[in-house]
Parts: structure tokens; sequence; C-alpha cells
């Protein structure tokens, strides 16, 4: 149903923020290797577009030049859903979480992953079965879209990213509506120092979206859980927190999250530069 200007997915309040942990489930499988690993990482895989442009190695050397990152690419990838729109780099693509096309999307992802390496053939039913689950209980609990990059450098791991926006409700565990102005939220977030380098970390801070207005941010390294796992991931993690206008605690929740810790500073340009472009349209 919609609600407003921005399509409410239901029972938004209970988990939100869930698409981060689903896109990084994703990538936790792709780099763990062995069979299944193998299945997910080409899954995963985009082709280069034509004639190779923008190799990926300069797209990251771009975000040395912060937000013009965007300008850098060959084309912007304009996304449109109910309520909004955002842009992603033309080379990334989406993980299809919307009820009306997942099913197919998900089953034309394993068809032609089983094409490409027939031995797979094995894991089909698993794979398609648990990518059918993780979609479903992401859109539950908000997300609306799921940008996703894999891309190889010549390694045996994929440099993975992935943007996801979701629709949250700002409530307590007793139901209570939370204030979604941008500087309550940061009151409400807690910063994290790093007492050694390679720990945790996470920074809070106030952003300003052109078009939109002031939003929330907290960014840094971060362990999250895996979605039906008792596993954790440490991801480069940044979350804008941006009101929706004429909802009583909603925010339009985006998401960046990174497994490649080493590039942690490249990403955290990405994200900002991808979260810039949101725009809640009528």
């Amino acid at each position: 149903m919609k609600s407003g200007r921005v399509s409410v997915a239901p029972d938004t309040s209970k988990r939100p923020g869930r698409g981060v942990g689903f896109c990084a489930s994703l990538f936790a499988v792709a780099s763990a290797g062995g069979a299944a690993g193998t299945f997910v990482a080409g899954s995963l895989a985009k082709r280069e577009g034509p004639g190779g442009e923008w190799p990926h190695s300069r797209r990251l050397a771009a975000t040395e030049e912060g937000t013009g990152i965007m300008a850098r690419y060959t084309d912007a990838l304009t996304i449109e859903r109910g309520g909004f729109q955002i842009k992603v780099p033309d080379s990334w693509w989406e993980f299809d979480v919307r009820p009306e096309s997942r099913d197919s999307s998900i089953r034309q992802m394993v068809n032609d992953r089983v094409r490409a390496r027939p031995e797979l053939a094995q894991y089909r039913d698993e794979f398609t079965a648990f990518l059918k689950k993780s979609a479903q209980e992401a859109w539950q609990s908000g997300a609306m879209y799921c940008g996703c990059m894999a891309e190889s450098f010549g390694g045996d791991t994929p440099v993975t990213g992935s943007v996801t926006v979701s629709l949250v409700g700002a409530r307590t565990q007793t139901g209570e509506l939370l204030p979604t102005a941008p500087e309550a939220i940061v009151a409400q977030l807690a910063v994290r120092e790093a007492k050694r380098e390679g720990d945790t970390f996470r920074k809070v801070t106030t952003v300003d979206i052109p078009g939109v207005g002031s939003a929330a941010r907290a960014y840094g390294i971060e362990d999250i859980e895996v979605p039906g796992d008792t596993r954790k991931i440490r991801v480069v993690l940044m979350q804008t927190f941006i009101p929706v206008p004429g909802e009583e605690g909603k925010v339009a929740l985006v998401a960046g999250s990174s497994q490649v810790l080493d590039l942690a500073d490249s990403f955290f340009d990405i994200f900002d530069a991808i979260t810039s472009t949101f725009r809640f349209t009528e």
C-alpha cells in the first residue's frame, strides 16, 4: 500500500535495515570459497560494459575526488521506486527484492550460473531457496532496493559492496514513535572509538543532501549479524537516516556496506556520493 509519498512495506519497525545484513550475507557466502562460494560469487559477478570502458581500478581511484566520483562514471543509473529515486554507478546491478519480480529474477540468476558451470547444478534448489527466503525477509523489513557490485581485480576474492534503501519505522520496543529529526537521531546513535588498530569504530554526524535537507549519519567499521546465522561479519558501513516528509516516525535508511576493510575510505566516498543523489519524488 502507499502512505503519503513513499510506498510502505509491511512490518518495517521490527528489524530496521535488515537489507544491509541480507546483502552482506550474500557476499559472505561468495567470499567463503568452496562450491557454495563459487556458485554465489559467479552469480554476483557482472560483465563489463561495451568495450570494457571504465576499468574498476579507475573507478576506485576516482574516489579521491569525493562526491565528484559520480561525474567520473561513464553513466549513472537512476533507480526509481515508490516515492524516491537514487543514482548508482552503471556497473552496479540490482538484487531484486520486490515481490512481483524477485522470484523470476532469482530463477534467472541461478539458471545462468548453472548454465555457465554445470557442475554446480546440484546446488540449484538450495541456493534458489536461500535467495528467495532472504529477499522476502529483506522486503518485509523495509528494504526497497539493493544495489550491488562484485568486481574481480585478478585476485581470488572479489571486491564487493552494496547500497540498500529501506523504509523503516522509528519506534521504541514498546511501539512508541521516536523523533526523526536528524539532531534527535544523532543523539541516539552511540559514537564508538577504536581502542587499537583494527578495532571497530563508529562516527556520527549530520549531512546535507541537496534537494532533501539535513540527515543523520553513522559510519565506520562495524560487526553486523548474518541473518539466520550465529556469525558476525566485520564491514565498512555507512548509514544515513533521512526523515520522510509527511510520515511521522518514518525514515528512509540509505545503507552502504562492504567487507573490503582496506578500502574503507574509498567506500565511504562512494557511499556518500551515491547517497547524495537520493531524492523524494511525488
